[in-house]
């Protein structure tokens, strides 16, 4: 306090100081910076903020915890996600081209369906970084068609293998009518030399990652590792699908059509996925191997095979689920991963945060989250690699770790850097309390829709078989369908004529009540008025009295006094 009070502590900026101006002078200011500064940053007025960018298959379940966070944490949080990608989200987690330092990330996490590149992993080890894989969610990969009249899965379904699939999309395979496509799919009926519309994502997509390392996988002879990655150079006669969603509405709008999509998406949607052949010689689509556990079961076997590393902050290169052994497993499985840094000492609040956004994945409840988007959660043994990942994160110790209150704690639950089930915004609220009546009018719609759909085809062979009854009775039947088609047209005529009549008619009597009511104004005005001009002339009167009369005049002015 004594050198608080015998110097001045100047802040100059970094502009030329004026000539008999001085710069901020603050006394005091500074005893309160030194002794309360950590509880004004890390008080109830502080907003800690978390921002990651990456894939976009799982952004909606980060959305979501996100949003749970903003509602449950005190003090405030803000957490945001952009959903760019898994090259962008790369590219931006490794930032290489950074302006600040090169090699330095531009957000605080990111994210994939694919790992690093071993490419990547070491320029970011050669700059001084440690990072870790945090494996979170597993996802199912798969190829949707759109052949008319055939079921979107299960028996009956499009059968494919992977050295089939390689053809077709290198365009060797050209129609559906081809020997090898018939041959696995004998009650296959399609036009004589349909063609195979091939669409494919472009850009970097971790989709195609997916897809092109399975065709490698499953048919190296077909499809050779120099067309594996996330952007390939794709055969001529093939046709651009930019996102996941365009992908979709491609496949739906054009018959004979086929691509790749995710598996959620692509159910999503409603498409026909094929029954995919896995290394047992098995066909199932992949919602049949998602009940039977065959996603699961990928990664499990990934990691009893050691293609999936035990320590987090090995390099993941080369982890690739696919063709995993097992008579049930789905051949074409990503695991997604949050990308992040070992040393989160320089981030300050964002470390401990980001650490609680990852422990809250894990538990049981994000887990089940997963499901929600169509998504599979991780095995124990996954579980236990997710776990290293954030046991290897290392905080500012000065920074306090926060904790979750899952039943209330009288006090605790209140205090700072506590994430609370207790706690919930409106918004939430009102979202999970209609959840069930969604879920009840979605089972609604989709028991009114099958119905509806029966209905549909049981008329349509009714109707057939009328034709085929009454094939030489066309000509009758036109001439019938004529006068029907002539009487609706009169009939419609003769309503048309009617309304028009009535609102005609209409319009001319509101026309009337509208002058009316212009009328009946005018005579109030000039009534109010003339009574107006009456009054006035009074008052003019009785001035004039007054003046001529001052006792009046003074009796007027003691009466306003009383």
């Amino acid at each position: 306090i004594f050198l608080l009070h015998s110097f001045e502590i100047r802040i100059r900026y970094k502009q030329p100081r004026q000539p008999g101006k001085s710069c901020c002078t603050m006394k005091g200011a500074v005893l309160l910076l030194l002794l309360g500064w950590r509880s004004v940053v890390h008080g109830h007025g502080e907003l800690i903020t978390l921002s990651g960018s990456g894939t976009t298959n799982p952004s909606k379940y980060f959305w979501e915890i996100m949003s749970l966070f903003e509602a449950k944490a005190m003090p405030a949080v803000k957490m945001s996600y952009r959903a760019v990608g898994s090259s962008t989200g790369m590219h931006e987690f490794v930032g290489a081209d950074n302006p600040d330092k090169n090699y330095t990330a531009y957000s605080d996490f990111g994210s994939g369906d694919v790992p690093l590149s071993q490419e990547k992993y070491d320029a970011v080890t050669s700059a001084g970084r440690t990072v870790v894989h945090f494996p979170f969610l597993l996802g199912a990969m798969s190829f949707f068609h759109n052949i008319p009249n055939l079921p979107t899965s299960g028996e009956y379904g499009l059968n494919m293998t992977g050295c089939l699939l390689a053809k077709i999309f290198s365009r060797t395979i050209t129609t559906w009518d081809d020997d090898e496509i018939v041959a696995i799919n004998p009650s296959l009926s399609v036009p004589s030399g349909q063609e195979i519309y091939v669409y494919h994502r472009v850009y970097g997509s971790s989709t195609t990652h997916g897809i092109t390392s399975y065709l490698h996988a499953s048919c190296p002879s077909e499809w050779p590792s120099s067309m594996v990655g996330t952007s390939v150079d794709w055969a001529d006669g093939t046709y651009d699908a930019q996102g996941s969603g365009n992908m979709a509405a491609y496949i739906a709008s054009v018959e004979y059509a086929i691509g790749y999509i995710d598996s959620g998406h692509g159910h999503d949607d409603g498409l026909s996925e094929v029954e995919l052949e896995n290394s047992e010689g098995l066909f199932q689509s992949s919602l049949e191997a998602k009940a039977r556990g065959g996603v699961a079961l990928a990664a499990s076997e990934g990691l009893a095979l050691g293609v999936v590393p035990t320590d987090p902050t090995e390099s993941f290169a080369n982890v690739s689920l696919h063709n995993m052994p097992g008579n049930v497993t789905w051949p074409i499985v990503a695991l997604s991963y949050i990308y992040a840094d070992v040393d989160q000492t320089e981030a300050e609040s964002t470390g401990p945060l980001l650490k609680a956004f990852m422990e809250y994945i894990l538990t049981d409840d994000g887990q089940s989250l997963v499901e929600d988007y169509n998504f599979i959660g991780i095995p124990t043994a996954i579980m236990d690699v997710a776990n290293a990942a954030i046991d290897a994160l290392s905080l500012d110790s000065d920074e306090t770790k926060w904790k979750f209150e899952t039943s209330t704690q009288a006090g605790a639950g209140m205090k700072d850097y506590v994430i609370s089930g207790k706690r919930r915004s409106y918004y939430e609220y009102a979202i999970s309390s209609n959840e069930g009546d969604i879920e009840d009018n979605t089972d609604l719609f989709s028991d009114y829709a099958t119905s509806t759909s029966l209905t549909s085809l049981t008329a349509r062979v009714a109707a057939l078989e009328s034709d085929a009854d009454d094939d030489d009775d066309d000509d009758t039947d036109d001439d019938d369908d004529k006068k029907s088609s002539n009487g609706g047209a009169f009939l419609l005529g003769v309503f048309a004529l009617i309304f028009a009549i009535i609102a005609m008619v209409g319009s001319l009597y509101a026309l009337y009540l509208v002058k009316n009511t212009k009328k009946a104004d005018e005579d109030q005005d000039s009534r109010v008025h003339g009574e107006q001009k009456a009054k006035y002339s009074k008052a003019n009167d009785d001035r004039s009295v007054m003046h001529n009369n001052p006792a009046a005049e003074d009796n007027e002015m003691l009466g306003n006094e009383l």
